[in-house]
């Protein structure tokens, strides 16, 4: 198993997947306001749910930038968090049917259409949710938000592109739901990834592309099976007018049923990210001479 610094520095695809969601236009990693020295934050993968196999939360170390926000990521083995906990968000708003506000929404947020303002006036007001944190967009600096749970664990991520609307939400939940309850309510996924927490710990990401949705389900360790009643841990909410541009600079497994993690591991992608268009430009040379 390679150390969370060396697997996160074979991520350069992830990168390409995460400035396509509007979180990071062209940058190496996050910034956020420093604000949190102890925030913890799915190692690049969370917002690219495909194509590298970390969800690495750890602590985080943060510097600001005036053009785009950028996290440095300090990889931390003791004291990192729990991939799932009962502490986390307690929502099943997931299971509801019916209802007004379906996936891409989450409490009334929808990425693409609601705009930041009005997304942190409903967080700060939701019972459910303290410690809000967040960096306002500005011109060449998106928006992000941070927050916890009502006992004051962290649980929630939220970006926004420059212009001030949601792009993605993050959101870390109490196992409370299962694959098969998503399956039940929202059909088979399109895609799976698996993805390596640790040694002992894996997920593997269930991807709806038309509902904006992503859902972590929690098998076990490497050699367990995703199931039935395997739980949810995370979710992601993302604009699915991106979902093109996604899949453009993805690599994704095709869903097969209930398997292994290590078959999913071991699976040939049948979405893999395309070739770029446009032909690198030369970096000028500046001149010393007079």
């Amino acid at each position: 198993m390679l150390p969370i610094g060396n697997r996160l520095a074979k991520s350069s695809d992830v990168l390409r997947q995460i400035e396509t969601l509007g979180i990071l236009p062209k940058a190496r990693s996050v910034y956020l306001k420093p604000f949190y020295k102890r925030l913890f934050y799915v190692s690049l993968f969370v917002c690219i749910f495909l194509g590298v196999a970390i969800i690495s939360l750890s602590n985080a170390t943060f510097r600001r930038s005036t053009q785009t926000p950028n996290i440095y990521f300090t990889a931390t083995p003791a004291g990192t968090p729990l991939l799932q906990s009962d502490k986390y968000l307690k929502d099943t708003s997931l299971l509801a049917k019916n209802v007004s506000c379906s996936a891409p929404c989450f409490r009334g947020i929808t990425p693409g259409r609601t705009t930041f303002a009005d997304a942190l006036t409903k967080i700060k007001a939701d019972p459910a949710f303290s410690n809000v944190q967040s960096q306002d967009p500005k011109k060449n600096l998106r928006g992000s938000a941070d927050w916890s749970t009502k006992d004051g664990l962290n649980c929630c991520q939220l970006a926004s592109t420059t212009d001030g609307v949601v792009s993605a939400m993050l959101i870390k939940v109490a196992p409370n739901m299962t694959a098969q309850q998503m399956i039940n309510n929202f059909g088979t996924p399109k895609f799976v990834n698996p993805v390596e927490y640790s040694d002992k710990d894996v997920a593997i990401a269930m991807v709806y592309p038309v509902q904006g949705l992503v859902v972590w389900c929690y098998p076990g360790d490497v050699n367990s099976k995703l199931v039935a009643n395997s739980p949810v841990i995370m979710l992601m909410f993302f604009d699915p007018g991106n979902w093109e541009s996604i899949e453009d600079t993805s690599t994704l497994q095709g869903w097969n049923g209930f398997l292994p993690y290590k078959t999913y591991r071991n699976a040939t992608p049948i979405v893999t990210p395309k070739a770029p268009t446009t032909v690198p430009t030369t970096t000028p040379t500046l001149s010393t001479s007079g």
